[in-house]
């Protein structure tokens, strides 16, 4: 169990677990002496011991650095810690592309073409350096998050297969993509990559694999008898060239694919041009197709020999490779047994085959063998004489020469007839620079007279470099800070409104990039952006008071930017907006602004004029002014016929839909041929 915080080789923090495998585990990890994070991949407990998975593994790095490619995972070092074995890699933050089917399908037809190139672009290099990948599918092909593809566990995936193809889910995981010479038990070629190649290629346009199954076995067959359904009927917006790539691709027929990846990029180069849309669609496979049943049993098991004895020259060619490596580093051949596992005598055996091909010279010259034999005896012999005179020497104890600067430490050794060795520089945050930290052997500790101590000087606290965190959310900024050894207490978070960086997002950092820092003294300000500090107004007229109301609250503003001015006359209900200052389509400051909204108090004033005017003209008026009247007549000798002898309610104001009683005259009394007498109507004013 592989320990958070453990530090593989002096350089790599392991910070989190990012997944396993078949064969491995992969870690997140820090790279203390380049800073940066890299993924770890470290063979998995079960085959630690086992010599041919390591020495596979071993193989798949070596192989896998020779690949410098934007579009293939970088491998940076390779090493053994505690007996495991592990591979140090570019670290890719992303998803594999089988997630990002998922997440994202249907995908453009144009963004298909880019991944694709991208993917081909990296296997063009691969297959160039006689490398083919054989486990070519979705989740071995991540996405950064700037979109940019990455290749990654070259060879890995079918190493697992050949230690155990049927005890785990790998196999079933990689038969989907794999192709019918593969499944049928025949070597892999750079075609049969072209082949994994068309089924990812059909995946991204369908978001499905073509062949699926209850079993590996099942999905094997369905690879040489059944054709891929069409692209077309699932996805309509797929041009025919496009889908006619992944035919070819595909083809049962090894030679009838493309010759190569080059070949396969620079068709799908033209696949989206109006000229090739509608081409006819090819027919790859309808003149022979692969018959599991027919295959003689001669065939398939001298094509299973033929895999083998491929598989195994590869090996020796590989292994060949790594003895020379490290014998030409003046390793012994015992020791490369040690380091490889495997026996002496097959070390010897190889470094003789190389001797005769003039690779290298074993065993090496002898008389510089005993040459160094020689000097290392002397050596030995005055190691032997110091020891002797030091034992003989005065016994001095080992003062305390911390916070001494390192020429006084000098001057005080020198003192008591003591010297200083070797001196390391060390980062410390309690220790001043240039001064000394500890010593080796430690204060107290008893010596001879004219021991060397070795210091231990500061460097002072330990410096990262910041990067611009601009644009970044201030989680995720203060995640990367925390990685780093930043102490959660001096990352401060500061807000401040923005009109051009989005809100949430960091508008700037109290410490520029490319500084030099402290990350367990210096504190660094974060400024977020709470968004925009200016609303613009919409129209809120006729709508009511409470409504206009929440939503300027929800825009920002407080009760007290928002006056509320009452007005009367205004024709309109109660509670209802009339006016608005600003008005709509302006910019208010969500802090310092202020908005007027001018608010029906639904009441009106009665119409001056209507006393002694005529009937009609009462009416009309009492119309403009959105009330309702009710007419009554009685005689009267002082105001003439049809005009009003009064009004009530004389004066306002009144609530709208309120009722006027209006009294209008019906004449002189004296010529009335009746009695006084009155009736009464009523109207509506609406």
């Amino acid at each position: 169990m592989i320990q958070i915080g453990k530090i593989f080789s002096q350089r790599y923090r392991i910070l989190s677990s990012l997944g396993s495998g078949g064969m491995a585990n992969v870690f997140l990890a820090y790279d203390l002496i380049l800073d940066r994070d890299v993924a770890i991949k470290v063979l998995r407990f079960n085959f630690q011991n086992d010599p041919v998975t390591i020495r596979r593994f071993q193989r798949e790095a070596l192989a896998t650095t020779e690949l410098v490619h934007p579009n293939i995972v970088q491998v940076y070092d390779v090493g053994k810690e505690d007996g495991m074995q592990y591979l140090a890699m570019e670290y890719i933050c992303g998803m594999d592309l089988k997630k990002y089917i998922k997440q994202n399908f249907p995908i453009s037809n144009e963004e298909i073409v880019k991944i694709m190139q991208e993917i081909l672009a990296g296997i063009t290099v691969a297959h160039d350096h006689q490398i083919i990948h054989r486990d070519l599918k979705p989740q071995n092909i991540l996405i950064s998050e700037d979109r940019q593809i990455k290749i990654t566990d070259f060879g890995i995936a079918i190493t697992v297969n050949e230690t155990s193809i049927t005890q785990t889910n790998s196999m079933l995981g990689s038969v989907h993509y794999l192709s019918p010479e593969q499944a049928h038990g025949n070597k892999a070629t750079n075609l049969s990559d072209i082949y994994a190649l068309g089924i990812i290629l059909y995946e991204m346009m369908t978001g499905k694999v073509p062949f699926d199954g209850e079993s590996a076995i099942t999905i094997a067959l369905k690879h040489f008898q059944d054709e891929l359904s069409s692209v077309r009927r699932v996805n309509p917006n797929i041009p025919q060239s496009l889908e006619n790539v992944a035919l070819i691709a595909t083809a049962k027929e090894a030679t009838k694919r493309y010759s190569s990846a080059l070949a396969m990029s620079e068709d799908l180069s033209t696949v989206l041009s109006p000229l090739r849309r509608n081409e006819p669609k090819v027919l790859l496979n309808k003149e022979k197709t692969i018959e599991v049943k027919t295959l003689p049993r001669e065939n398939v098991l001298e094509n299973k020999r033929e895999s083998q004895v491929s598989q195994k020259r590869a090996d020796e060619q590989l292994l060949d490779k790594q003895i020379m490596n490290l014998y030409n580093k003046g390793k012994s051949a015992k020791r490369i047994s040690a380091e490889l596992l495997i026996p002496l005598e097959q070390v010897e055996k190889r470094l003789k085959a190389l001797t005769r091909k003039g690779r290298v010279k074993y065993p090496r010259n002898n008389r510089k063998r005993y040459i160094l034999g020689g000097f290392a005896a002397l050596v030995v012999l005055l190691v032997i004489f110091i020891a002797i005179l030091l034992a003989s020497s005065k016994d001095i104890v080992v003062p305390d020469l911390k916070n001494y600067t390192e020429k006084e430490a000098r001057d005080k050794l020198e003192d008591m007839n003591l010297a200083v060795g070797k001196v390391f520089k060390v980062d410390n945050a309690q220790v001043d620079q240039g001064k000394v930290v500890k010593t080796d052997p430690k204060e107290d500790t008893t010596v001879k007279s004219g021991r060397k101590l070795t210091l231990y000087i500061s460097n002072g606290a330990k410096k990262i470099t910041l990067k611009d965190y601009t644009n970044m959310t201030f989680e995720r900024a203060k995640e990367d800070l925390i990685l780093k050894g930043y102490a959660s207490k001096l990352i401060i978070q500061k807000k401040k409104a923005s009109d051009e960086v989005k809100e949430g997002k960091i508008i700037s950092q109290s410490i520029d990039e490319g500084q030099q820092v402290n990350p367990e003294k210096d504190k660094i300000e974060l400024i977020v952006s709470t968004g925009s500090d200016s609303i613009i107004l919409g129209n809120y007229e006729d709508n009511y008071l409470s409504e206009v109301q929440k939503d300027l609250k929800e825009l920002g503003l407080r009760n007290s930017q928002i006056k509320v001015v009452y007005k009367q006359n205004t024709g309109k209900k109660a509670g209802i907006v009339v006016d608005v200052k600003p008005g709509e389509g302006m910019s208010v400051n969500k802090r310092t602004g202020k908005i007027t909204l001018y608010i029906s108090d639904g009441k009106i004033e009665i119409p001056k004029g209507l006393k002694g005017n005529s009937e009609e003209n009462a009416k009309e008026l009492l119309k403009d002014a959105n009330l309702d009247y009710e007419i009554s007549r009685e005689l009267s000798d002082s105001v003439a016929r049809g005009n009003v002898i009064s009004v009530d309610p004389s004066t306002g104001p009144v609530e709208m839909d309120s009722t006027v009683k209006l009294v209008i005259s019906d004449g002189p009394k004296e010529t009335s041929s009746s009695s006084s007498s009155s009736s009464t109507s009523s109207s509506a004013g609406y």
